[in-house]
């Protein structure tokens, strides 16, 4: 719990080791970033089978899923202030 209407931020970190690793945390008060961090199971890649063009698509795919879900939460947002 702690997570219920905060906005999640995705951080991914791509190791050497080829384990990628999405950390999500979100606060209910924008300053605290502590009050509810969610580590992800790392989820290993084989490089042989995904095509080298792909790995560097997943970064901006993940950027572009956080940019609609900002652009969902705004929504959300100016429709309580104008109701």
């Amino acid at each position: 719990s702690g997570c219920v209407g905060t906005r999640p931020k995705f951080v991914v970190t791509f190791p050497a080791s080829g384990d990628y690793i999405i950390t999500a945390s979100s606060s209910a008060r924008p300053g605290l970033s502590t009050s509810c961090i969610v580590n992800y199971q790392a989820i290993r890649l084989t490089p042989v089978k995904v095509p080298e063009f792909s790995l560097l698509l997943l970064p901006l795919i993940a950027m572009l899923a956080v940019g609609l879900m900002r652009i969902r939460n705004r929504r959300k947002e100016s429709m309580r202030k104008m109701g």
